[in-house]
């Protein structure tokens, strides 16, 4: 993984607000699952619009949080389906599951610590 995960002092310092960013948080786990479902069908389906779509979803919402580990392969999946073909896709759609769920957990672990 490319750089910090789920950096909460770096974003509490940028937004200033640890409730929001606890709510951030928690809406990123509540929809990852979802987001992530979205590529692996849009790939196993050979579907570029959707793929591309999902993977666009992806970047935008957890872009906020981390910069290259879950960005690059979304992006790099969004440049893929923008040829209108997935060939290539899955190796990048199984980085970016494993980037996401790296977020999701430190993300996770971040949020127990504030409740303990």
């Amino acid at each position: 993984m490319a750089d910090v995960l789920f950096n909460a002092s770096a974003l509490i310092a940028e937004f200033g607000d640890e409730a929001l960013i606890a709510d951030l948080a928690q809406t990123l786990l509540d929809h990852a699952e979802e987001q992530l479902g979205a590529v692996h069908a849009a790939v196993a389906s050979g579907n570029a619009s959707a793929l591309k779509s999902a993977a666009h979803k992806i970047k935008g919402g957890m872009g906020t949080f981390t910069t290259t580990s879950v960005v690059g392969p979304a992006t790099a999946l969004e440049a893929i389906a923008r040829t209108g073909r997935v060939s290539g896709a899955e190796p990048l759609a199984t980085q970016l599951d494993s980037e996401v769920r790296a977020l999701c957990e430190s993300a996770r672990v971040w949020l127990a610590s504030r409740t303990t």
